[in-house]
């Protein structure tokens, strides 16, 4: 077994010069929320804003490509490691702070304290799940977008049919788990990015493992949050869904039976040969999507 939370300076410095590499706009700064130092990234530009939101043992800068393009166009755009991931601080209370619920609620503040109003919320994999999170929550937001997320919990009901039970699957709620493991994992949400970015490897390795198995153990007890369903099926918040056919997590097929109150375009944008990361594997297609979707609902010129 591996210890992921290396305190070896060298180790350190070599994860902020890669992830300083990846930022090519904006500037980043700690927000402190709930006793947590949150690494933020803002590229500054109207008051529209798009927010993006990474998925499990993935950091803010694996939306590189969409923070150039995006800012390009003039929107603020913004993203954050959360708790435990790339270069904010560990929580000293994983139990309260490594859940979705909780991960909804310190986004909700950080908004808040960063005075953004109504963004359009993009979130891949977990990422997704924490934005309907937010939106059960009451937070206001102008538009939706999700990735390699299927709408499912609290509770274990439908995990089955949402999730795919595939080689490395169980890494994302596992604590404690080999190179080999965490390398095959990697490898599986990158999809079809050959070879994985030592980076990516490097970022997962970094997360704490508390942070996943505590996500996965209180999602499932369904203690705490809102139905992912419900919550897709009855809003009238603008939902655009992209969705890889080679994703090796979440299931096509269980996206396409769910009802949906306000679906883009009124259909899910599948894409042939594309895995888990579709921003990151065709990212001028995924870019061009998410920039009309935000030009439609935002009134755009």
């Amino acid at each position: 077994m591996l210890n992921f939370d290396s305190g070896k300076a060298s180790d350190i410095a070599w994860l902020a010069d890669q992830a300083c590499t990846l930022r090519q706009v904006g500037e980043t700064m700690k927000v402190l929320v709930n006793g947590i130092e949150i690494d933020t990234w803002i590229a500054s530009g109207s008051d529209k804003t798009l927010v993006f939101l990474h998925g499990n043992s993935a950091c803010k800068e694996v939306f590189h490509e969409q923070f150039c393009h995006f800012h390009g166009l003039g929107y603020t755009v913004v993203a954050l490691d959360l708790p435990g991931h790339g270069h904010s601080a560990n929580s000293t209370n994983p139990e309260e702070d490594y859940t979705g619920t909780a991960y909804a609620r310190l986004i909700i503040q950080l908004l808040d304290d960063l005075r953004i109003n109504k963004p359009v919320i993009a979130g891949w994999s977990l990422g997704g799940h924490i934005g309907i999170e937010m939106l059960g929550q009451g937070y206001d937001i102008g538009g939706l977008c999700l990735f390699g997320t299927p709408p499912v919990g609290p509770g274990p009901e439908f995990f089955d049919q949402a999730f795919l039970n595939t080689e490395f699957a169980h890494v994302t709620g596992t604590a404690d788990v080999s190179l080999n493991e965490m390398t095959g994992y990697t490898k599986a949400l990158y999809g079809s990015l050959s070879p994985t970015p030592a980076f990516l490897l490097a970022i997962a390795i970094r997360t704490v493992g508390l942070a996943r198995s505590t996500m996965l153990e209180h999602w499932l007890s369904n203690v705490e949050g809102y139905n992912q369903r419900h919550l897709v099926k009855h809003t009238d918040v603008p939902t655009l869904v992209i969705q890889g056919l080679d994703d090796q997590f979440c299931s096509p097929e269980y996206l396409r039976s769910l009802e949906w109150g306000n679906l883009w375009s009124e259909k899910i944008f599948e894409f042939d040969g594309i895995g888990h990361a579709p921003f990151l594997e065709m990212p001028d297609p995924f870019n061009t999507l998410l920039e009309q979707f935000m030009a439609d609902i935002l009134h755009h010129d």
